[in-house]
């Protein structure tokens, strides 16, 4: 690999018809600067006329002419996603088609091919900071877009690679009884049992089949906890797998491309992905991916960390909930607050609609709301910062997740509302057993809210201790700075401690090879700068990423160069 490290960032489903013009394009085009890779899931095909529509498509049929693939590749993209339900629209040729514009302009691609082997292949974009292997995979996708094997008697088939999987619905077992039941009464039990005669023996695992009209088999077995369960074909989570362990040997950036429309309960498009998405994206990151990128349902989905590597789309809305900034612009304007509560209730399949506003009521309650019932039919405009912070809290408990993340919940609000909103914070939490990650650059707010405290420089972790340990005596030279930026008078004068840290800051796009914190240290070494100082364990509880760990102190920080007035602080952390 090269001296820095990769730059990456991904886009969702790409599916544009016009190009980028006018004032914004600039704008947008900033977004890809400077960066190494840039993925994209290319959700239409560029088909040459005549255009032939495939007999069966996944909603509108998408085409555009090929010069689309140059708009995304001028906004910086050279990564392309072909896996998704839309790939096959205007047929095999259409994909074809689409192929060849993409091979014409060397650009790489992944997840088609004209043959299964092709389709699972991994694309490889080499730059001069490193190579990047890319592989796609579609778990939506309509009958006959998957592509076929080559054998020796059969060319194969143009087509996507294809992660199939299988449902199945959780009863208990009076009620899986009663469907047997149904099943004999209907007749369709017999069709099955005359399948079984005919057909090749397959292994259902126990489970019961239900035949419906159109000859669909659906599976039903019997739990404790009714539910929809879903599972990965185990041949394409293999197959799949070892195309990311085989990029794993030759890249030094492995991306994972899964196109997924499928919901936890079997609905498509919601807010959680299906079990089996979790279940690939988790094996993925076993084998080898460094980033797995999750698309279909285009909206927002939570991230899940596995093996400190990111899974876009890997979580489940229920458990992990957040709370954001500004709640102005995290609220909807147009819809009451009560409806906006109970919404996430009927999104996760808690509570039908009027359980769901009753639910709603009792959570503006718990919040400390006056006049829940009054004014769960208000818009967010007619409540002060405070109180709209207070809804975003209520509907971010709504589900009762096990993690609550809060991107800077009081820093829009005044010290007095802030000191109200950190105690409740503090009350629910210890009601609710939940567990917070807290982000924040109020010093202040961290130590009175936190147990534990993980110090960031530019996107890294550069230190973890618990709170007490880390206020009392931080070890890496950057938490020193930081912590001597609080306003507290030394003793017996009055006047502030001094910090200045020379240097400039890196560039986020750029970060050098070395320590981040380098260029700005009054303790670096010419290692500093070359090698990245790992984050290790100190002592029990505590990690730094440092090569002279707990070296640094407030006594030692440089001073300002300038003479200020007392009183005066010169703090450039």
């Amino acid at each position: 690999m090269a001296d820095r490290r990769l730059t990456f960032a991904a886009t969702g489903d790409a599916i544009i018809t016009r190009r980028f013009a006018g004032p914004g394009s600039p704008a947008v085009r900033s977004i890809f600067d400077g960066l190494d890779a840039v993925f994209t899931n290319l959700e239409l095909t560029t088909p040459r006329p005549p255009l032939v529509p495939h007999a069966e498509c996944q909603g509108s049929y998408l085409s555009a002419p090929a010069w689309v693939i140059d708009e995304l590749a001028g906004l910086g993209c050279n990564l392309f996603g072909l896996a998704n339900n839309h790939a096959v629209d205007y047929g095999q040729r259409g994909l074809t088609d689409t192929m060849d514009e993409l091979s014409a302009r060397d650009i790489v691609f992944a997840g088609a091919g004209r043959t299964l082997g092709e389709a699972r292949a991994p694309g490889y974009l080499d730059l001069p900071a490193g190579r990047v292997a890319l592989i796609a995979a579609s778990a939506s996708f309509p009958s006959g877009a998957q592509a076929a094997r080559r054998r020796d008697d059969v060319e194969g088939r143009p087509g996507i690679s294809p992660l199939r999987h299988e449902t199945r619905y959780v009863l208990d077992a009076a009620r899986l009884a009663a469907l047997r039941e149904i099943d004999e009464a209907l007749g369709t039990a017999a069709v099955v049992r005359k399948w079984d005669r005919v057909l090749p023996p397959h292994d259902f695992g126990g489970a019961h089949r239900f035949l419906k009209f159109e000859g669909e088999l659906i599976l039903f077995e019997e739990g404790a906890r009714p539910g929809v369960v879903t599972r990965c074909h185990a041949g394409d989570l293999a197959e799949i797998s070892a195309a990311v362990g085989a990029a794993r040997r030759q890249a030094d950036l492995v991306v994972v491309s899964l196109h997924a429309h499928e919901g936890l309960t079997g609905d498509l498009n919601s807010a959680e992905p299906a079990e089996f998405v979790v279940e690939a994206a988790r094996r993925f990151v076993d084998c080898g991916a460094d980033v797995v990128v999750g698309h279909g349902p285009h909206q927002l989905r939570p991230i899940e960390i596995n093996r400190d590597k990111p899974t876009l789309a890997a979580l489940r809305g229920k458990r992990v909930s957040m709370i954001f900034q500004e709640p102005m612009t995290s609220l909807n304007p147009c819809l009451r607050i009560g409806d906006q509560v109970a919404e996430v209730l009927r999104i996760h399949r808690l509570a039908g609609r009027r359980a769901a506003r009753e639910r709603a009521v009792e959570l503006l309650e718990l919040v400390e709301i006056p006049a829940p019932r009054k004014r769960a039919r208000q818009y967010p405009h007619e409540f002060s910062g405070g109180q709209r912070q207070r809804i975003a809290m209520a509907r971010a408990l709504a589900a009762r997740p096990e993690l609550l993340v809060l991107d800077e919940p009081t820093s829009a609000l005044d010290v007095s509302v802030q000191a109200q909103i950190l105690n409740l914070l503090r009350e629910t939490q210890a009601a609710q057993s939940l567990a917070y990650l807290f982000i924040s650059h109020n010093l202040g707010v961290v130590r009175y809210l936190s147990d534990r405290v993980a110090v960031m420089y530019l996107g890294g972790v550069v230190e973890v201790a618990g709170s007490a340990d880390l206020f009392a005596a931080p070890r890496h030279p950057y938490t020193v700075a930081l912590l001597s930026a609080v306003l507290e008078p030394e003793a017996g004068t009055g006047v502030p401690r001094r910090a200045a840290l020379r240097g400039e800051l890196p560039s986020a796009a750029h970060t050098p090879p070395g320590c981040a914190f380098a260029a700005r240290c009054w303790l670096a070494l010419d290692r500093c700068r070359t090698v990245r100082p790992p984050l290790v364990e100190t002592a029990p509880g505590r990690q730094v990423a440092c090569h002279r760990p707990g070296e640094a102190s407030l006594s030692d920080l440089p001073q300002p160069t300038g003479a200020g007035r007392p009183g005066e602080q010169d703090v450039r952390v």
